[in-house]
Formats: structure tokens, sequence, C-alpha cells
């Protein structure tokens, strides 16, 4: 059996500001202890700002532990739909979904994130077509 304390992974992390085109070599501050599950990986995060964009070959699971944001998914015919988290939410993300998250004040994230992850490091808000009212 593996455990992770989730608490103390996020405590630890400094957490930095993100944006879509972060470079991977300056994210270190963002990602905790990890899990190997299935195909995939349990991951601690945090940060404020803005992920970049990635999908995965199955559904991501994404439970926010502390702050809140919006996480943003594209569907198809490049509708971005928003969701919202905050603390104790947990979101399914459909696989094959594009999605990044907004969290201009911070949070803490436990995901389960099936490999391997596809990451587009460019901000898509000018072509992102807004969800029908």
């Amino acid at each position: 059996m593996k455990k992770l304390n989730v608490r103390a992974e996020l405590a630890a992390l400094p957490g930095v500001v993100r944006r879509p085109d972060t470079p991977e070599g300056e994210l270190k501050g963002v990602f905790g202890g990890t899990l190997p599950y299935r195909d995939g990986m349990v991951t601690t995060l945090k940060f404020s700002g803005k992920s970049a964009w990635e999908f995965h070959p199955e559904d991501e699971v994404l439970f926010c532990v502390e702050g809140n944001g919006t996480l943003l998914i594209i569907e198809d015919g490049g509708v971005t739909r928003p969701q919202s988290l905050s603390a104790s939410v947990v979101v399914i993300v459909p696989k094959g979904c594009w999605h990044a998250i907004e969290a201009p004040g911070g949070i803490s994230l436990l995901t389960i994130s099936p490999q391997p992850t596809h990451h587009l490091r460019v901000d898509l808000s000018p072509w992102q077509k807004a969800a029908p009212a």
C-alpha cells in the first residue's frame, strides 16, 4: 500500500504564479507528491494564475482542496464551458477535452490524471468561443 499526506504535501509547496507559457523548468514549486495509479498518477499541486492547456486519453479527476478558480473546458465545436472550482469540489474532466485552470487568488488541488498528458503552452483566449447563454 502507498499513501500520500495531501495536507502536508500542499503545505510544503510555495506555489508559483503560472502562465500558459510558463517553461517546464519554472514549475518546480507547483507540484508536490505523486503516487502511481493505474495508467497515470495522483498528484498534489498549488499555484495562482493560469495553467497551460492540456488533455488526457481518459477522464481526469480534479479535487479542489483549498482556494478557488475556474476550470475552462473546450468541448466539441470550440465552445468553452467554465466550471467553478472551490474547496471540496470534485470535477471529472472528460477524456480528450482541452482544459485549463484560472486561479488568480490561488488554488490547491489533488488530481488523478491518466497519462500521457498533452500540453499546449499558449494562451487560447483570442480563439475561444463562449458558451451560449
